[in-house]
């Protein structure tokens, strides 16, 4: 009977976790708020491809005209 409180109680918080968890783990959804998609992504997104595809990251010229990119905050580069 030990045994069996011992496995059943983990176990309903396990499926607790799983269930109110469900659409992060296993949905393909994301835990974002609207600093993290407005700021931190498309800096994000922009480090990657520039070095993915060989060129500086240090300068982003599609964000008003040129931009030093390691001057961002969002980007945590400093």
């Amino acid at each position: 009977m030990e045994l069996i409180k011992k496995i059943i109680a983990p176990l309903f918080l396990l499926v607790i976790v799983l269930v109110l968890f469900y659409p992060l783990l296993f949905g393909g959804k994301i835990a974002a708020d609207e600093e993290s998609i407005g700021g931190y992504y498309p800096i994000m997104f922009f480090y990657q491809q520039a070095v993915r595809e060989g060129h500086s990251f240090l300068w982003n010229d599609s964000y008003y005209g040129g931009f030093p990119t390691y001057l961002n905050l969002f980007g945590g580069f400093l």
